[in-house]
């Protein structure tokens, strides 16, 4: 992974950790999609809970070059950081441990105060992992 650019006091690591909106941009028959995701940083990849067979992973099966924009902004205090990521993304098994990690980021540790479809879904035997393995790496503070 190569990193462009990054601003000043910028730690990815630190930026990817926060249960922000991704948003993968991927390549279709009928032109460019985004697709605005949860995900989870680890390994140095993003990984997106996705249900085998759905569009979003036959389009990364089919073009698995693809680029991920993450915003962090906040208009009282102007703060805007921005992450862009390109790379290669891919469709792999499962893995109802990673999953919770990436749930646990956005719904929290107690899974009482979960809605009922993130706690059923993770059985699915339909459900996939998308990886996306960035290539290039942009992080810029762009705070006002």
């Amino acid at each position: 992974m190569q990193i462009i650019e990054k601003s000043n006091n910028l730690d990815l690591d630190e930026f990817l950790s926060h249960p922000l909106y991704a948003f993968l941009a991927s390549e279709s028959p009928s032109g460019p999609c985004c697709s605005p995701v949860w995900f989870l940083w680890e390994d140095e990849k993003v990984w997106i809970i996705s249900v085998k067979g759905d569009s979003f992973s036959k389009r990364v099966a089919q073009q698995p070059k693809c680029a991920i924009s993450i915003v962090d902004w906040d208009r009282a205090s102007g703060k805007s950081i921005h992450a862009g990521l390109r790379g290669i993304a891919n469709v792999q098994e499962f893995d109802p441990l990673r999953a919770e990690r990436l749930l646990n980021k956005y719904l929290g540790n107690d899974k009482s105060q979960w809605n009922a479809r993130f706690l059923d879904f993770q059985s699915d035997p339909e459900n996939v992992f998308v990886c996306f393995v960035p290539e290039k790496v942009v992080l810029r503070d762009q705070s006002y």
